[in-house]
C-alpha cells in the first residue's frame, strides 16, 4: 500500500483576523485526505503548517513515516520568512526532495 504525505500551509496571523478560517481550511484538508484515502493510499497528514515549529514537526513526521510522495495543500498565503525556509530546508526543496525520499521528483506548475 502506498504511503503518501500531506500537509497544508497557511499564515497563523490570519486565524485571529478571520473568524472560522482555520477550521474551514483544516476541513478542506480533511476532504483532500479522505479523497486520497478512498483510492487505497495510507495518508500521513502532517496538518496545517503555519509557523516554523510546525514546519519542522511536519518534516520530521513525514520523513519518519517514510512516505513515498508528498502533497502540499496551499490554503492561504504563507510568509517565506516564517514557514517556508524550514519546510524547504527539511522537506520540500524541489531539487532535493527526490534525494530525501529516494524518489523521482515531478514538478507541476
Amino acid at each position: 500500500m502506498n504511503k503518501i504525505g500531506l500537509f497544508g500551509i497557511g499564515l497563523d496571523t490570519y486565524w485571529t483576523q478571520f473568524d472560522g478560517l482555520y477550521n474551514r481550511l483544516t476541513g478542506y484538508q480533511d476532504e483532500i485526505r479522505k479523497k486520497m484515502e478512498s483510492h487505497g493510499a495510507t495518508i500521513i497528514d502532517a496538518g496545517l503548517v503555519d509557523n516554523p515549529q510546525k514546519a519542522s514537526g511536519a518534516a520530521d513526521l513525514l520523513k519518519s513515516n517514510d512516505v513515498e510522495m508528498v502533497f502540499l495543500f496551499v490554503s492561504t498565503y504563507a510568509l517565506s520568512s516564517t514557514v517556508m525556509p524550514v519546510a524547504l530546508d527539511k522537506l520540500v526543496k524541489v531539487h532535493n526532495l527526490g534525494l530525501l525520499f529516494k524518489l523521482p521528483v515531478i514538478k507541476i506548475c
